[in-house]
């Protein structure tokens, strides 16, 4: 059986990672997915700099592995005429272009959706097509910045923190990939086709669901917990312990009396001044309330310096106490993904770097029709040729855009 979207062409404008991320998530399910970038040079992602030798990156191999490659120069009108040419043939065209220059190009929705009534249109950007901010250039950290979502990081003692990765670029991927989905899904039953606006700003208020809707029904603003969990439960937190830091979940009575008992403390359950008695006795609803949150986190970290946070996790996790250490990304990856089937996808070497890689698939496995690719990323302009001859130009006629610079080719 087919894979989900296959049979489904994609036509990608994007650059960086938040649309990239988004047409790779396609690309695994199945969809054709023709990247198109400016000749020469490609697009910012591509290219970085090993031992003064300039190659592909390694974030460009693993976000764009499987895509097809061609190369166009869309400030020439001849190159965009020849992008017209392929979104009349494509289900799914894609640009993160800042709002409003889609539009100088003439590759809008309106135009491209004059050719193809069908098209499922999508535009990525920072702030939205609408709104005071349209125009703004963005970064991930800039955009944690604009959201709250860097005021609501760290401790409320210190600065404030972004996330450590580009958390709200991945996001926006995701979330532009599930409208696409749903926007071919709608298709499906009405034969309809649509433009969709996703914005980073959009898709960081919808990680931070809870702090947002928290603000629109109490009007308060988050408070800043730092590495506590949400819950406010005094067994929700992180600890130091012999050689390390672990994280506990114990929110819940039952579960902090289960830590509790662990650590030689039952005396803390009794003791209302510390921590409300009808929270743990089963009397009250909720998670765990503290009366002296910081008496009880230095009673809980004495007793945690015991042992190491390997021993606690095994210990805690036994006892039905959510807890894991604190690992970094690589012993996650050797740990945890590596020895699930299909998560990891190994790529065969590339054509630039002479290097086999690895990438991530997407975040779930299926029973049948298993999403994933076993191709790596294209040279840029690989594939110029191969897919203007299948949009009906002929070999002479690539062979003179190409003279006069109009299209990139890598043969």
């Amino acid at each position: 059986m087919p894979r989900s979207l296959e049979g489904m062409r994609v036509l990608d404008l994007t650059h960086m990672l938040a649309g990239p991320f988004a047409t790779y998530q396609l690309g695994l399910h199945g969809a054709e997915v023709i990247k198109l970038e400016p000749p020469i040079k490609g697009e910012p992602m591509r290219w970085s700099r090993v031992n003064g030798k300039q190659q592909m990156s390694p974030s460009f191999l693993a976000i764009n592995a499987g895509k097809r490659s061609i190369a166009v120069d869309l400030k020439s009108p001849r190159g965009r005429e020849l992008v017209l040419r392929l979104a009349s043939q494509a289900d799914v065209f894609v640009e993160n272009f800042r709002p409003g220059v889609i539009q100088t190009l003439g590759l809008d929705y309106a135009t491209v959706a004059a050719l193809n009534p069908k098209v499922v249109y999508c535009s990525v950007s920072g702030f939205g097509q609408e709104g005071a901010l349209r125009d703004r250039p963005a970064y991930d950290h800039v955009v944690q910045a604009t959201t709250g979502m860097g005021l609501v990081n760290g401790d409320a003692d210190s600065a404030p923190v972004k996330v450590g990765f580009p958390v709200v670029d991945i996001a926006t991927g995701m979330n532009a990939a599930s409208a696409i989905l749903a926007a071919l899904l709608r298709r499906e039953r009405s034969g309809l086709g649509q433009y969709i606006d996703v914005s980073m700003i959009d898709s960081a208020a919808t990680l931070m669901f809870t702090a947002v809707t928290g603000y629109l029904a109490s009007g308060s603003e988050p408070a800043r917990v730092g590495n506590r969990g949400f819950t406010g439960s005094p067994g929700c937190d992180t600890f130091e312990t012999a050689d390390g830091h672990i994280a506990i979940g114990a929110n819940t009575g039952a579960q902090f009396m289960r830590l509790c008992q662990e650590l030689g403390l039952a005396g803390i359950l009794s003791d209302a001044s510390l921590i409300d008695p009808q929270s743990v006795d089963g009397s009250g609803q909720g998670f765990v309330r503290a009366v002296d949150a910081p008496a009880v986190r230095w009673r809980l970290t004495q007793a945690l310096r015991a042992k190491t946070a390997v021993e606690w996790e095994h210990t805690l996790n036994a006892l039905e106490v959510p807890a894991a250490r604190l690992r970094s990304v690589g012993q996650f990856t050797d740990e945890a993904l590596a020895r699930i089937p299909g998560t990891i996808l190994p790529l065969p070497p590339s054509t630039d770097t002479g290097k086999s890689t690895r990438t991530l698939n997407v975040g779930h496995r299926t029973l049948r029709d298993s999403p994933g690719t076993e191709l790596a990323a294209a040279d840029l302009g690989a594939d110029t040729r191969s897919v203007l001859r299948g949009a009906g130009l002929t070999d002479a006629q690539i062979e003179a855009l190409h003279v006069s610079g109009i299209i990139g080719m890598s043969t």
